[in-house]
């Protein structure tokens, strides 16, 4: 009897003190009302914290002959975690909320609910809308940061089903890179998901830029042919080179003006990711038929070469084509 006794005691010091040290290590930051997450965010946060420090009612088997007993314990040790940590501004709302029932009489849920409906509500969907819609990404922004941030505007818009389609709407008008535009543009059925994949990296200048002018190149390697993939840019380009290598995905604009470049070979139809090319300023004479195959080209520079004729077909996107001095 009384080894059995001492023992219990020293499980429940045991379990007291696992329980004191991961609440310790596992911390619930306090919910402060405007400067943070939502909190319907803030109670998601909640349950996976109440995982982390053992308190999921789903971890009670239904066999358990006091499965209700411990069910009861559980939620109010989760109640209690909610309004011992959620700070004491918003323990005097859900206090105020709740009166004149005691927060100790209302479940979990309940006081979710109540902070819920106080704290998020629904506000204006007008001013929610027009905050959405003057939203514009910033200069050098990265887009991950833009896309973000409307995700959450978008919250208090009340858009709904069209909630896709005026993201991807916004991130088209938050572009100001007019030929990453022009791209956009050109698909006439661009999802949400295309948006997203198109402007993923664009994202400071020199992102899907590779600079080679005035390099007193004859040709054009072939490895620059092969620009999309990122180890033979990285041969191509070196560590001490202009450009950042392991930036240009997918390659958008190549210069390779100021050389003495006099062919480009067919292998420029690996390039089609390209929007500009501007090879002024060298000895070309002819230009491949694969020409058409850059299907996303928007800007031609081709000034000061030696052309005599052009491809019967030129890229179907092309918008500015230089021909100068030839």
């Amino acid at each position: 009897g009384i080894n059995a006794e001492y023992g219990k005691q020293w499980y429940q010091r045991r379990v007291r003190g696992y329980y004191l040290f991961v609440m310790e290590v596992v911390k619930l930051e306090p919910f402060l009302p405007g400067a943070g997450p939502t909190f319907a965010d803030y109670s998601e946060q909640l349950e996976f914290y109440f995982e982390s420090v053992d308190l999921d009612v789903g971890s009670v088997f239904s066999s358990d002959p006091d499965y209700a007993a411990k069910v009861e314990r559980l939620k109010s040790k989760r109640r209690a975690v909610l309004l011992s940590n959620c700070g004491p501004k918003c323990f005097e709302v859900l206090k105020s909320l709740a009166a004149p029932t005691s927060v100790k009489e209302l479940s979990l849920e309940e006081l979710i609910e109540l902070g819920v409906a106080h704290f998020d509500g629904a506000g204006n969907p007008v001013e929610g809308r027009y905050k959405f819609c003057c939203r514009k990404r910033g200069e050098n922004e990265r887009f991950a940061w833009f896309h973000a941030e409307l995700k959450e505007l978008a919250k208090q818009c009340n858009f709904g089903r069209t909630l896709e389609e005026r993201l991807r709407d916004q991130i088209v008008c938050g572009v100001e890179d007019e030929e990453v535009v022009a791209r956009l543009l050109a698909n006439k059925s661009l999802s949400y998901e295309e948006a997203v994949e198109m402007c993923s990296g664009v994202g400071s200048e020199f992102v899907g830029t590779l600079n080679l002018q005035n390099r007193e190149m004859t040709v054009i390697p072939e490895d620059v042919y092969k620009l999309n993939d990122p180890e033979l840019l990285k041969r191509v380009v070196g560590e001490s080179g202009d450009l950042k290598w392991w930036e240009t995905e997918p390659i958008a604009k190549l210069y390779l003006c100021s050389n003495k470049i006099s062919t480009i070979t067919v292998a420029i139809a690996g390039l089609s990711s390209l929007t500009l090319l501007d090879l002024r300023d060298n000895s070309i004479e002819s230009l491949p038929d694969e020409m058409c195959k850059l299907e996303v080209l928007l800007r031609l520079e081709l000034s000061h070469n030696k052309l005599k004729t052009l491809p019967g077909v030129m890229p179907p996107a092309l918008q500015h084509l230089s021909l100068n001095n030839n």
